[in-house]
């Protein structure tokens, strides 16, 4: 588990909450953050953040931290359904952290924010998949790659959509649309 001090929360609220406001969030300052969140600019080099990309670094090591480890205990259990695991374990975790995750979903901020989560869970979805991955291969006619990256993907996608919603559904409400959405190919959504 990652601690951060609560001064370290109140910095990066500051600087998700900047970023709401700017136009261009690639411009904002330490300084202005420093302002932001109550602290002197020189305290927050000193003792948090060395910059906004240590910011950043730090919120996706809070953000993934915890996921990235229930995920794992769940891949290794092997016990359950993805899309219900997915449903009642993650949702909550990533509810939580809604403010952050609609930034990073919604701005130019971090580009590097959706490769970091592919590359957090493609592997773990490989380890999901080892035992039927030939066969589902064959079935679809499509690489193991390409599979990875797809249910990696279209979990985002589901979970991107509902976050950057203006009044995102509590997580024991929007579970019930996420299992559908998981199972739903497009031809499904389409009239």
């Amino acid at each position: 588990m990652i601690l951060i001090s609560d001064t370290q929360v109140r910095i990066i609220d500051a600087f998700f909450l900047l970023a709401q406001e700017s136009e261009c969030a690639q411009n904002i300052t330490m300084q202005q953050i420093a302002e932001k969140a109550g602290i002197r600019r020189q305290n927050i080099y000193k003792n948090h953040f060395h910059g906004i990309e240590d910011i950043i670094h730090t919120v996706h090591l809070i953000i993934d931290n915890n996921c990235k480890n229930l995920m794992k205990t769940f891949v290794n259990n092997n016990s359950n359904d993805l899309s219900i695991f997915l449903a009642d374990e993650m949702l909550p975790l990533l509810y939580s952290k809604r403010a952050w995750l609609k930034n990073l979903y919604n701005t130019s901020l971090d580009p590097d924010w959706l490769p970091f989560l592919h590359e957090q869970y493609k592997p773990l979805v490989k380890v999901y998949l080892d035992n039927n991955i030939d066969e589902i291969c064959s079935r679809l006619k499509l690489s193991p790659e390409f599979i990875y990256k797809l249910i990696v993907g279209n979990t985002l996608v589901i979970i991107s959509c509902w976050l950057t919603s203006d009044n995102p559904e509590p997580p024991s409400l929007f579970k019930y649309k996420f299992l559908q959405l998981f199972s739903l190919a497009l031809d499904d959504i389409m009239p």
